[in-house]
């Protein structure tokens, strides 16, 4: 590889990297940069299986001891019979999330149902001191083949907040298919026929089908509602710390971001909520950072969808906190940068070098952003960076100081089609357009103006052609990692649609 092909390799790992892309905190204003509708978060398979999972637990959790109101039964003539001490179990077999196109079905499988009596109490209506008390009777019903229960969930948002709104849902419990089981023991002297004990145990499901019926409804409404108001106050409270590092020594100042709810969507198999985003400069103590044993591993059970639009206004930030990053590119960077910085490769464009008096034969070379560059999906479904302002700086040591030479200014757009194949970034480009112009530093007066601008612009253009040639199936160019509180996370599946960038997100560390 010749050296002025290397030099544009340089270029593109420090755009494409996205390390120098660090937002200073003072450049953040939350009244003004703000990302409309800019954000997705869609859960995956495995999300939406480990969320059903985690409601299956609470939900069984609530449902476990529930009590039954006390029932009275009254034979005429016969006995008066109080029972007490009622508690049903509903024993879950499973909890399923089915997405659909306008909302979502919760289906919950049952195994069976369990009544246990504690107590009843049969007596003589005439001599209420006679009678009898019996302990422990168990009633079982389904036998692990009742039907699921069905609901559907209605998810939107409403003045940028989540609304899930749980629909009237009725499951059938079959009275004749039981199993009773006791009463285990009974003390007195009034006696207990059997079919005393089997008048008992109908009563019991006769009431006990509403009740139940009732109880499961309110635990599944207070279970949403409580998830609800979860959600809503963990947006409205934390913020998300994000912290990209420059290419150069030394941690980047801290971004944190506010996450405003705008719209719930369905689809086939997948559920989400599209988001605006508000940048703060400032992290809050209620960052998300902050939360004791966060596990990262939860940030796999979504994938992610950005407008370049998110991208375009952290890069604004720069532009208007005037503090756009000027990184060094260093010889032990890459040995292009050898070739690049010596007088005798750049006086090909520069012919004033071979007549300056220079203190070494060697200049130091500073690349940075003059305006914010901006990306964009372009109608065939590609990605499309425009660099407006992108400058190589020079600097010559002259009288034993390092004063600023001559700057290359490029306004380019450039054409992706990206990939992403294990860790690495499957990359092709093609150069829409490239303008080349060059200035002098106003400290220096060069012997020798000639910039063959030309000549430059056109090496660059055959250049930029080769390096994608180059890159075509080359690991050079590794998938970015970023950190989210002292969390790393990295992404697979990229795709390019809809205006949004899609991607899955893996936890890398």
């Amino acid at each position: 590889m010749s050296p002025k092909r290397n030099i544009f390799l340089v270029l593109f790992l420090f755009i494409f990297q996205a390390k120098v892309f660090a937002l200073p905190m003072e450049a953040v204003k939350s009244n003004n940069l703000f990302a409309k509708e800019s954000l997705a978060l869609n859960l995956t398979q495995e999300g939406l299986d480990f969320v059903s999972k985690v409601l299956l637990d609470k939900l069984s959790e609530d449902l476990n001891g529930k009590k039954i109101d006390d029932i009275n039964v009254n034979i005429p003539f016969v006995a008066n019979i109080k029972v007490e001490q009622i508690k049903f179990n509903l024993s879950l077999d499973y909890l399923k999330l089915v997405p659909h196109e306008t909302g979502l079905k919760i289906l919950i499988g049952l195994k069976n149902v369990h009544l246990g009596v504690g107590h009843f109490r049969a007596f003589n209506p005439f001599l209420p001191n006679v009678g009898t008390s019996c302990f422990n009777t168990s009633i079982e019903l389904g036998n692990g083949s009742l039907a699921p229960i069905e609901m559907d969930l209605d998810v939107a948002v409403e003045s940028q907040e989540l609304k899930l709104k749980l629909n009237d849902f009725y499951f059938h419990l079959n009275n004749k298919q039981y199993v009773s089981f006791g009463p285990r023991e009974c003390h007195g002297v009034f006696g207990i026929r059997d079919y005393m004990t089997q008048l008992v145990v109908k009563e019991v499901l006769s009431s006990a089908r509403v009740l139940i019926n009732t109880g499961t409804h309110l635990a599944v409404k207070a279970l949403f509602k409580k998830l609800e108001e979860g959600a809503n106050s963990f947006l409205k409270e934390k913020t998300f710390p994000i912290e990209i590092p420059f290419m150069s020594h030394g941690d980047s100042p801290s971004l944190s971001a506010q996450l405003v709810p705008e719209e719930a969507t369905f689809g086939a198999g997948k559920m989400g909520v599209v988001l605006s985003v508000k940048l703060l400069n400032q992290v809050s103590e209620k960052s998300l950072s902050n939360i004791e044993n966060l596990d990262a591993n939860f940030l796999r059970y979504f994938s992610v969808s950005i407008k370049p639009e998110l991208i375009n206004i952290l890069l604004e930030g720069l532009r208007e906190s005037g503090s756009l990053p000027e990184i060094e590119l260093k010889e032990d960077m890459h040995e292009v940068i050898g070739a690049l910085v010596h007088r005798d490769e750049l006086s090909n464009f520069l012919p004033d070098l071979e007549k300056a008096k220079l203190d070494e034969d060697k200049l130091k070379l500073f690349v940075s952003l003059r305006k914010a560059p901006s990306l964009s999906i372009g109608e065939g479904g590609d990605l499309l960076l425009n660099a407006p302002g992108l400058d190589l700086k020079f600097y010559a040591k002259r009288n034993q100081k390092w004063e600023e030479y001559f700057t290359f200014e490029f306004d380019m757009k450039l054409n992706f089609d990206i990939k992403i194949e294990s860790e690495n970034l499957d990359l092709s480009f093609a150069v829409e357009s490239l303008n080349l112009n060059g200035r002098w530093a106003s400290s220096y007066e060069p012997q020798d103006k000639t910039f063959y601008r030309e000549d430059a612009e056109e090496s660059f253009k055959s250049l930029f052609y080769m390096i994608s040639t180059e890159l075509e199936d080359s690991s050079i160019l590794k998938v970015p990692s970023l950190e989210v509180g002292d969390r790393e996370i990295t992404f697979k599946n990229l795709k390019l649609d809809d205006g949004f960038i899609h991607l899955d997100i893996i936890p890398s560390n």
